[in-house]
């Protein structure tokens, strides 16, 4: 997941490390992901990943499932990427 990330910002910005990337995942994603926070909804930025305990938030798993959600076709079968996902 550290690529996807990085691929999504600019270069040089955000961790430099998977290790990295972990270590900031308790902390909103607006004070280490260098991203226009004022053009995006608040509760983005406001967005923690991981509990200081290393739990997955309740928040992080509500935006994972409205994710899957939206992966769920109308013909009920999961679009699983492969034509848009990076390999």
């Amino acid at each position: 997941m550290h690529g996807v990330l990085l691929s999504s910002l600019p270069v040089g910005a955000g961790p430099s490390t998977p290790a990295e990337m972990i270590d900031l995942m308790p902390v909103r994603l607006r004070e280490w992901v260098p991203l226009a926070w004022d053009e995006l909804p608040s509760f983005m930025g406001d967005l923690v990943i991981l509990t200081d305990d290393g739990e997955l938030t309740e928040d992080a798993f509500e935006a994972g499932m409205n994710y899957l959600e939206a992966l769920n076709g109308d013909d009920r079968y999961f679009d699983l990427g492969g034509t848009w996902l990076p390999a």
